[in-house]
Parts: C-alpha cells; structure tokens; sequence
C-alpha cells in the first residue's frame, strides 16, 4: 500500500519501505543537486560547494560509475541555486555547460533517460543535454533540445545508425517539466514521455548496432554551442528500458525534486 511519495508499507512486515531512490534502477550516470557533498566549486574537487549561489566545476555521479560532470573553465560553470526547498544547477544560456568522460554504452541497445529541468528560454535553440558532441554525426547516441528553434517545444533525438526525432510544441517557457525518453534501437522504439504521460512516440528505424562510448554533454552542444538556459534539478541514465512500477517510481520522485506533483 501507497502511503507517500516513494514511501510503501510492507504488508508482510506492516513497517514502511524506505522511500525510492533512482540507485534502485541501477543507473549508468546520475547527478543530485541537492545533495551538496557531490558538488564543488572548482573541477579538481577541493572547494565544496556549501551555498546558493556558488559555481559548480564538479558534480559527481552518484551511480558509483565515475562520470562526473566537470568544467574547467571558471567562467563557464554553472551556478548552484536553492529556494530552501528546491535545488538545482543554473545554466545561463550564454556559455554554462558542463562534460563527463566517455560513458559506455556499447554492451545495450536500450535506454532510459530521465530530466528534471526548467526550460527558462524558447528565444533560441539550445542543447540541454546530449551524448557525444553532436548526435548528428555520432551513432548510437541521444539528445534533448530545449527547445530545438524559437518555439514551445522540446526535441528528442535516438540514433542507433539511423536518427529518429520527436518534436513535441505546447511548453512554453518559463516551465518546469519531468522529461522521459525511452529508446530501443533493435524493436524500434523512441518515446518522449513528460509529467508520467507520453508526448510522442516513434517505431520508425533507428538503425542497427548498440550505443555508444561518448561523453555526456550537459548545458550545451560539446561544450561549444547551442548554451541551455534553465535549470537542472536531476539527471540519470539507465541501460535498459525502466518500466511499470519503477518508472512511475522514477518520474514521481523527480517531480517533487522539481517541485512538480505527478
């Protein structure tokens, strides 16, 4: 039985399960603003980040994997920002972006890839995150413009060896969203789920073969372009398709991480 956000009653033992957390979908890459002892103000990692408003060069990865997300560039970092509540990374739109090292893929054909972020601008097209420096010309890679022109929308890239795109209008910024997108490359499938509901679906063909060995670039297009303005309140990859119960699990606890009730 339900009895609070990720918080169940064992009805074998009648005591509470402890609440959900996204280590329980064994991510391949996860960053958790809200937790301050994975964040520094400097990329090597020795000045904490302790207060709002502080740089972030370094925000580790909580799966235990090593991709930490870093920018050495001390002009070039996002900012750490909280309302007491709520926290999140701040991209300025102009030139915040952040990278890890290579995250492979290579040993599956699925993933899952969950956002919780504040679209703050549609006044230019902007790269929120994207794994390899384009996913144009890489395969096996994916991509979440937001938004993708100067529009409402949110674009969603797959690309096995072939590129599917999804194009969903209607989120107007300023707007919070919990983002979804779940690929198969050998069924084929694409979806972009956001706020637990689907917004588009594709079994067009993605081509072949698995993904990739790329980094991850968070903010921008390879650290060089198309800079995101907004925020990023959580971030993770799984490789697999998460389903049932654990993704309403997923997509509820990043909602209250945005401060969104799904």
């Amino acid at each position: 039985m339900q009895v609070g956000l990720g918080i169940f009653m064992d009805a074998a033992e009648g005591e509470l399960a402890p609440p959900f957390s996204p280590a329980a979908v064994s991510p391949s890459f996860w960053i958790d603003p809200s937790d301050l002892s994975s964040m520094f103000q400097d990329s090597a990692g020795t000045v904490p980040v302790t207060a709002d408003g502080q740089p972030v060069g370094l925000i580790q990865d909580k799966s235990g994997n090593g991709h930490h997300c870093t920018q050495t560039v001390a002009g070039e970092r996002p900012t750490y920002r909280t309302d007491g509540t709520l926290h999140w990374l701040d991209f300025d739109g102009v030139d915040d972006a952040m990278q890890t090292n290579a995250i492979s893929l290579v040993h599956t054909d699925k993933v899952s890839v969950f956002m919780a972020i504040r679209k703050a601008s549609d006044a230019a097209a902007a790269c929120c995150a994207e794994l390899s420096s384009s996913s144009s010309a890489y395969n096996g890679t994916f991509a979440l413009f937001a938004p993708v022109s100067t529009a409402d929308n949110y674009f969603w890239r797959a690309r096995g060896s072939s590129t599917v795109d999804l194009n969903v209008s209607g989120f107007a910024a300023p707007i919070d969203n919990v983002l979804t997108g779940l690929v198969d490359i050998a069924a084929p499938s694409s979806t972009l789920r956001a706020n637990g509901s689907v917004t588009s679906q594709s079994t067009g063909s993605l081509g072949a073969g698995a993904f990739g060995n790329h980094p991850l670039y968070l903010g921008s297009r390879g650290a060089a372009s198309l800079p995101f303005s907004g925020r990023v309140y959580q971030m993770a990859i799984s490789d697999s398709i998460i389903a049932g119960t654990d993704l309403d699990q997923m997509e509820s606890y990043l909602a209250a991480k945005t401060g969104l009730s799904l």
